[in-house]
């Protein structure tokens, strides 16, 4: 247990600024993206008349999560030098995916944030749309409602911090340490 402490000191500075994002505006947004989730599909079936509720399945939604958290995991992997050290795995009620225990530049971590959710979400979605492939759309629709939700709410919470910034994720879910370019040398990290 010591060497652990160890090694977390050597990563994070002292100071910062904590942000935490709120669950229950969270909460709100899944019910408005659930509706929005409806009202889309509805869209789609005006548009190309053809029902999309009999596509996909359970084992479709766990290949999806799983998409997700391997290119949140590529991202973070790039973006922190290649360092797997840097990155741990968790698995809970409120988050599944990696979260960072080395200070990473806060322009990363936002590309982080957006990026997953327009490759697997938007994209899928648009071309979905245009080609008339109901699978594609129901897939990009709930991998960028479902999936990303989470990331442009702690985004929206993170905007008024400068891109040269650091951030550690915290302990609870969609909660950081958000360190001051002043605070810091980057150069050392």
């Amino acid at each position: 247990m010591e060497t652990k402490d160890k090694r977390m000191e050597e990563y994070i500075p002292s100071g910062g600024v904590e942000v935490k994002a709120p669950m229950g505006k969270r909460r709100l947004w899944i019910v408005f993206c659930f509706v929005l989730l409806i009202m889309s599909l509805m869209l789609f079936d005006y548009i190309w008349g053809e029902s999309k509720y009999s596509t996909g399945g359970v084992g479709g939604l766990f290949l999806m999560c799983a998409t997700y958290i391997s290119f949140q995991f590529l991202l973070l992997y790039f973006f922190t030098g290649r360092d797997i050290r840097a990155l741990r795995f968790r698995i809970g009620w409120g988050i599944t995916g990696l979260l960072l225990k080395k200070p990473m530049l806060l322009k990363y971590y936002r590309v982080m944030l957006v990026l997953p959710a327009t490759v697997l979400g938007v994209l899928p979605s648009i071309h979905g749309l245009c080609t008339g492939n109901p699978t594609c759309y129901a897939v990009g629709l709930v991998l960028f409602y479902a999936g990303a939700m989470g990331d442009f709410i702690y985004l929206w919470k993170l905007r008024h911090f400068s891109g040269e910034d650091m951030i550690v994720d915290g302990e609870e879910p969609y909660s950081a340490i958000v360190f001051k370019g002043t605070y810091i040398n980057s150069d050392k990290m």
